[in-house]
Formats: structure tokens, sequence, C-alpha cells
């Protein structure tokens, strides 16, 4: 309550967009009443921007549109563009700076272009309203993905050689993957005679002009760095200049610089025709021919080149073989070191024939080897590529190995001595033992196979009946071995062994009849032998007159 009426204060404590209404205030006495309407704003940061999208896109600028938002009951002041780059280039490498740039434009557009892009690239965008309150939320992200452009770097480390009379070789490397700008198809090689030309027929210089260049294509492989290529049909001792440059969907790229080389003014040797001779467990024996058509007198080859290498490896070896030096006897070849310390030997033949061992190798490793000829213009084509292996010898390769390439010094005729020592040494204790054996199964068989000899002995014959150790009716008695052999039925086989049992009676004391008669023994009998002498006694032993010498008596179990 004032003095000059009644203040009513309506207070709302939590304000939101929907508070935002007509409010009206009646007034009323007793004299009649009154009203008045009061409107409420809620003012507050702009709606994010709706409708966002690409209107165009180029290589390296975009073009985006979006729908004016809420202005939160506040004029729109600006709206800010965000972008940045989100994925990797055609290279496939990450892409870089991936920073987010932002610019703003006038609260009244509605569209927005946006510079300094990169070309074959994806972008993200988003666009942010601002009112006097504040900023809105960011609207939803698009994307949108520049076009190609021409490449903006030419191919690095270019170098050229000429290879022949008519031969150039060209070799480059690709250049940064940022500035292909695009897919990178390929390269342009560019050749032209360098200076005035105009006495040239032009199809004599492979199409090329002296104001203007030829251009060869040369593809690109996805992942190689380094390419090269062969300039052919050009002209005997003439000077080119060679330009590289790549290109892609768009066009090319600026050209390298400009490099000047001049063929040669002869030919290049021709390709060797190169085989195996021989393999050992250290060596391979080779021999190459020259094709007697291509040797020339004024340009005679001065060398060969040998490549090899051993299966597993990465780079390859060579050996330089001098033309100069013939060695008529292939026993006395001379000793070449290699680049990679092996010895080898080489003889050249007076009809081109050249022969060359390779020592030092592993054993029972497979090798790749190629040849060259050289001479003065350069190197000629490689000849045929043999594929060989060396012989397994168990030993010889782990000793090699273990102590180093200089190990080869031993020579190979003294390589051939291990090998024979490792070869008849085991071929000659097979041949001995197996002799053996063969000796002692004859030895053994003839034993097994020649019966056992008989001893022959004598005894007196008994002077009564009845006594032992008698003698027989016709004088001494022989007698076989002690133990004589009886067949099935119990009878002595021996029929010169007699034993004499009683005789007053028909049947001796075992109940046999016949007491003169020979027969078996009962078990456990005695038989006196104090009567038994040996009848092989040499006549020289005893006198001429003499008796035989009777033994002394011996009673022995005679088992059956």
């Amino acid at each position: 309550m004032t003095g000059s009426g009644i203040n009513s204060v309506l207070v709302i404590r939590t304000v939101n967009r929907a508070d935002g209404l007509t409010y009206k205030c009646i007034g009323e006495n007793e004299y009649g009443n009154d009203e008045r309407l009061i409107k409420l704003l809620v003012v507050e940061v702009p709606s994010r921007p709706m409708n966002v999208r690409v209107k165009d896109a180029w290589s390296r600028s975009a073009s985006i549109v979006w729908s004016s938002p809420f202005a939160g009951n506040s004029p729109i002041t600006s709206y800010i563009i965000q972008y940045w780059r989100k994925n990797s280039n055609e290279a496939g490498q990450s892409a870089q700076n991936h920073r987010r740039q932002e610019f703003t434009v006038s609260g009244t557009q509605t569209s927005a272009l946006l510079t300094n892009l990169l070309p074959a690239l994806t972008y993200e965008a988003s666009v942010i309203a601002e009112n006097q309150v504040g900023r809105s939320e960011p609207s939803e992200n698009i994307q949108m993905t520049t076009g190609e452009d021409e490449p903006t770097a030419a191919p690095s480390d270019v170098t050229v050689e000429a290879r022949g009379p008519s031969t150039i070789r060209v070799a480059w490397k690709v250049p940064p993957s940022e500035t292909w700008n695009g897919k990178l198809l390929g390269f342009y090689i560019g050749f032209r005679p360098r200076g005035a030309m105009n006495n040239i027929d032009v199809n004599q210089m492979g199409g090329a002009t002296s104001g203007a260049f030829s251009y060869r294509t040369i593809e690109y492989i996805k992942g190689q760095q380094v390419f090269e290529t062969f300039l052919t049909n050009l002209m005997k001792g003439h000077e080119y200049e060679v330009v590289v440059k790549a290109f892609n969907n768009v066009g090319s790229g600026p050209e390298s610089h400009l490099m000047a080389v001049k063929t040669f003014q002869g030919d290049l040797p021709a390709s060797p025709s190169l085989f195996a001779h021989q393999v050992t467990h250290s060596s391979i024996s080779l021999r190459w021919t020259y094709p007697s058509r291509a040797q020339s007198v004024s340009n005679p080859i001065k060398r060969y080149v040998l490549y090899y290498q051993r299966q597993g490896d990465d780079s390859w070896l060579e050996i330089g073989i001098p033309v100069e030096e013939r060695i008529r006897a292939p026993s006395h070849n001379q000793q070449q070191e290699g680049t990679n310390g092996q010895s080898a030997g080489y003889s050249i033949s007076d009809s081109g024939t050249t022969s060359y061992l390779l020592s030092g190798l592993d054993s029972g490793s497979a090798y790749k080897i190629y040849v060259v000829a050289v001479n003065q213009f350069g190197s000629g084509d490689p000849s045929n590529m043999v594929t060989t292996k060396t012989e397994q010898i168990n030993g010889i390769n782990d000793s090699l190995r273990a102590s180093g390439p200089h190990s080869a010094e031993m020579n190979v005729f003294e390589m051939n001595k291990q090998f024979q020592l490792f070869m008849v040494v085991p071929v000659i204790c097979t041949i001995i033992l197996v002799v053996v054996i063969v000796s002692a199964v004859l030895y053994c068989s003839r034993r097994m196979q020649t019966p056992p000899a008989q001893h022959v002995v004598t005894s007196q014959q008994p002077q009564a009946q009845g006594s032992t150790g008698t003698w027989g009716p016709d004088g001494p008695m022989q007698v076989g071995q002690r133990y004589v052999e009886l067949d099935k039925g119990g009878i002595l086989k021996n029929n010169n062994l007699l034993f004499t049992g009683t005789q007053n009676s028909d049947h001796n004391s075992s109940g046999h009849p016949g007491g003169n008669q020979g027969h078996y023994p009962l078990p456990y009998g005695t038989m006196p032998m104090n009567s038994v002498v040996i009848s092989d006694q040499k006549s020289w032993d005893r006198q001429s007159n003499a008796p035989l010498k009777p033994l002394v008596t011996h009673i022995y179990d005679s088992p059956i």
C-alpha cells in the first residue's frame, strides 16, 4: 500500500519458454473495474540451426546452407561455421592436422562458403547461431568430400642412363602422397632429342621432335615407391632430354628436372648361354658360351660378371671375370676372389666357351646363378638363370658356416680329399666286417658237418674164465671212443668193441645168452680195464719186439 495506490507483484521463480505469455491484471472497487494486459517475453539463446546441407563442393572449397532457427526472443547477430578434416586421403595415409576451424557470417545469412580446403578429402561441418544472450547448440554434423585436383609435386630422384645404342633406362620415386590431390593413376615419361635436329627423320627418333616431348605412360602400382622403365628404339649415339610427371583423373602435375643422356655409339654384348656342368658339396662348375655371330673385333668383351644368390638371402653377390687372361689348362684355373670373399677358378677356351668353378658354397643349399657380358659400352642382357643345389654332406655345411665366409681359402683339391675320407673309410670297414662274418659262418658250418675223430684202444685177451681184463680171441682188442653210439635198439654200433662176460654157462650174468658175444653192459656195471692199452703208440716210442705196455687199471662207471 502506497500513497498512490496498491502495488501488486507477480514473481515466477523458474522461467522457461512456456512462461512467455500475455498476462492480464484486473483492478476493481465499488465504483467499477479496470484491466491491463502485460506481455512477458522470455529471452534465451537461439535454437540450433536446422536443415544444414552441402549445396556444392569443389576441389578446394564447398558451399553449405541452413534454415534460420528460433531466435530466442532476441535477434540473431551471427552464425558460426565450424569444420574439420575427417578421414585419410586416397593414398591410404592418415590425414594430418585435424584441428577444428571456424569462421563467422552475418546473422541475416543462411549460407556460407568454406575455402582453403584440400582436394580429395572428406570434411565435417556444423553451424551455431548467436544472439545477445549467447550461442546455440551446434547443428547436426554434415560431411562433404572435395573433388580431385592435379598433382602439385613432381616425381623425385629421377635418374637416366644409357643401356645400349637405342635404349635408355629411366628411374624415379613417387611424389609425396599429400601432393597427389586424388587417386594417382600413373606417370608420363617425356623424351626428345637435345638441340636442333631438323635434318633427322622424325620416325627415326621414336616420334619425338626437337621442340616437343613424346610421352610414354607407366601405370602406378599401389604401395610401390620406386619405378623404372626403358625407352627403346632411339637413335645410336644421340643425346636425349627426359622428364617425368605424375597424373590422376584430373590431369598431370609439374614436370621433374630436365635430365640429359646420350645413347651408346656401339652395341652392347649379347646374352650368353649358361648351364651347370658339375656340382659338389661346396662348389658348382659352370660353363657359358657367347654367340660367335655377336663377337666383334672393334667391340670385344672386356669381362663377365657372375651373379649368384643363395635361396633365402635378400642380396645378390657378384664376381668379375676378366676375359683378357686366357687359361688353357682347366687343372690350373686361376683363383679369383669374389666380392664376398669366396674363391673360384675360371678358364676360357678359344672356342668362346668359358668354364668357371664357383667354390666356397654351403652344402645342401640351392643357388640362383646368371652371368652378364660387359664391353666398353656397358653390360648386356643377362643370361638364362640357372638354379641348382649343392650336394649334402653331413658336418660340412655346419663347419663352413661356423668358420665364416673367409673359411673358403681351402682349395677344391683339399675339399675332395676330405670327401674321399668320408666315403672310403666307411666302405673299407664294411667290407672287412662282411669278410669276417662270412668266414665265421663257413667255419662253424664245417665243424658241424665233420664227425668227431675215433680213438682206437686195445686190450689183452683174458687167460682164465671169469677173469677181467682178458684178451680177445684174435689178439689185442680195438676199442673206439669211450662212450660209443647206440642204435635205437640199444645194440652197440661199433662191432670192433667186444666185452667178455662169464663163460661157465650159456647165459652171462646179465641174463643174455652167449657169454662170449658182445653186449651192452648193465647200468652202473663196471668193466675191468687193467689190460687196456692204446694201440696208436708209435713204433719208435717202444722197442720193436717189446709187447704193448698195458695201462694202469682203472674202473669207470659206464652210463647207458
